[in-house]
């Protein structure tokens, strides 16, 4: 019999190596759904966690989809209140269960995986100070983090950009919260709103008026230099705006946003800085100037858009070459601008020509909606073209996220969908479907108790287990690669033996316990190709516990 010397969740402990198989302990997802007759969505609870992440209703068909986790950030409604049991970053499996839930300290958006540094981190804008809810007014101001694979915070990018901000917004950091694009050179790109005079007369304002001046900021992660800085206000006329000033523009409480820039995507040496007000991708240079640009109207540079490619108050639009001469762009089209509005949401992507050539005007390649179920977002949104050429929608303001397969450039090919709130109760700027694994830094947390007899006779566990009334409940906030747990058992902390082996399910994983005179508890994560059955130097340990 091999002794293994374990690190024992903060203390050290020596354990014989079971000599023979440990049996395979009963276990299922331990998630309860809560309701109440208000508005609120329902919620899901655990025993071994606060967390109350909101239920995310999965319809599916059974179809492939591409692996990889679901990446939201639930806010506020519509109404600016809250409709849902937990705002903040949010990381959900395809069936709906709980991976991770972020910290919560103000408006988030943007989580999503990406590379800094050659390595995989996650990232997401997070709101400071009192422009926090500038979220819920389409702008915000606050800081950019980043946490590695362990979930330490390795980054936090805190712009101090000297801005001019509506009264009552201040706020510790600059970037707002449209964008914060992690490039391979380490930097990262935001947006960032300053107000600044300007003559609105072109627009039907006032001549000494105010507007929204959304800066485009590539900012050095290491240094915090602001490598190049854009204003839209020296290259873009205000002419060019479809958004009606509308009595804006009079005083810095509530300035004219004639440009709204939403994305920012580096290409081949320049910027793609996507506009909603004016309906309009700019290529911009890193020397300032607006080398070409694509309307969803008329085509801009490149000719006529064709019939199912106009595309307007869109979000995120990305770039791909195909080749020397042709690349694709990808939008998110909202279509709308306030709520009630019924032009249809859609993912629209066009082939265009470059350099631009009227001639060979862009071409459709998708736009995409469900056809059965159209979803109508006046703002924010997503649209993500995945690797396989699937595409993942989150529809922004409205509380829906969708996975299209490729098959079908309309959107008949609907494989699977899902929400978190009842519609205009909560919104996710963006939504993603991204590859992620992880390890927390933290060890599972370990909940034992002993259930009444009501309890376990109603508990779904096999009449062969009702002898005992022992319980364990499991999690292990953003572990992404557990398969099993180890369960040990005894007297003390000092005394632990392995007494069986639980798969894990769900967030949270309850498990049957032998009722064999044990006071003390521990588990060990087993992660997928870990040997099983056996202490193991690879699992991860919770603290030991006695019962709750």
């Amino acid at each position: 019999m091999r002794l293994a010397a374990v690190v024992n969740g903060g203390h050290l402990a020596s354990l014989a190596a079971a000599s023979t198989p440990v049996p395979k302990l009963w276990s299922r997802n331990s998630v309860s759904l809560t309701t109440n007759a208000s508005t609120v969505w329902p919620w899901q609870t655990y025993i071994t966690s606060d967390v109350k992440p909101p239920y995310l209703e999965v319809n599916a068909t059974g179809e492939d989809l591409v692996p990889g986790l679901v990446f939201y950030t639930p806010t506020a409604g519509v109404d600016e209140d809250a409709f849902i049991s937990r705002l903040g970053p949010l990381i959900s499996s395809d069936n709906g269960d709980l991976v991770w839930a972020g910290p919560v300290s103000g408006d988030a958006s943007n989580l999503r995986v990406q590379t800094l540094f050659d390595q995989p981190v996650i990232s997401f804008w997070e709101g400071t100070g009192a422009a926090a809810s500038g979220l819920l007014a389409g702008h915000g101001y606050g800081q950019v983090q980043v946490y590695n694979t362990s979930y330490d915070l390795i980054a936090t990018i805190c712009p101090k950009l000297n801005l001019t901000k509506p009264p009552k917004q201040d706020s510790d950091c600059d970037a707002d919260v449209h964008e914060s694009y992690i490039t391979e050179a380490g930097t990262v790109l935001v947006t960032a709103y300053n107000v600044t005079n300007a003559d609105l007369t072109s627009v039907g304002g006032p001549q000494q008026g105010y507007v929204f001046d959304t800066l485009i900021v590539e900012i050095d992660v290491r240094t915090s230099e602001v490598l190049f800085l854009w204003s839209p206000l020296e290259h873009v006329p205000l002419s060019a705006s479809k958004y009606p000033v509308a009595g804006a523009g009079r005083n810095t409480s509530n300035p004219y946003d004639f440009f709204h820039a939403n994305a920012i995507y580096p290409w081949e040496g320049g910027y793609l800085i996507n506009s909603r007000h004016t309906w309009t991708t700019y290529f911009v240079g890193r020397d300032g100037k607006i080398i070409w640009e694509i309307n969803g109207l008329n085509g801009g540079d490149f000719g006529s858009i064709p019939q199912g490619g106009h595309f307007s108050w869109q979000h995120n639009a990305e770039i791909r070459r195909i080749s020397p001469s042709e690349v694709r762009i990808s939008w998110f089209a909202n279509n709308d601008v306030q709520t009630g509005q019924t032009n249809i949401t859609t993912g629209v992507e066009l082939a265009l020509t470059l350099p631009p050539n009227t001639t060979s005007p862009p071409r459709l390649i998708s736009n995409v909606s469900d056809l059965i179920h159209p979803v109508y977002s006046f703002a924010e949104g997503s649209h993500q073209l995945l690797p396989n050429g699937d595409r993942f929608l989150g529809y922004g303001y409205q509380p829906y996220i969708k996975y299209f397969g490729a098959e079908d450039s309309t959107g008949g090919d609907l494989r699977w969908s899902a929400r978190y709130a009842y519609p205009d109760g909560a919104s996710s700027y963006r939504a993603f479907k991204q590859e992620w694994h992880a390890v927390p830094s933290t060890v599972p947390t370990l909940v034992v108790k002993r259930l009444n007899v009501s309890s376990t006779a109603n508990d779904g566990f096999s009449s062969s287990y009702l002898s005992s009334r022992l319980r364990g409940y499991v999690s292990w906030n953003g572990a992404t690669d557990v398969g099993h747990y180890n369960v040990y058992g005894g007297s003390n902390s000092s005394s632990l033996a392995l007494i069986g082996i639980v798969s894990k399910q769900g967030f949270e994983t309850e498990f049957y316990i032998p009722d064999s005179g044990y006071t003390a508890f521990q588990v060990g994560a087993l992660f997928n190709g870990t040997a099983q059955n056996s202490a193991s130097q690879d699992e991860r340990r919770s603290q030991a516990v006695s019962i709750a």
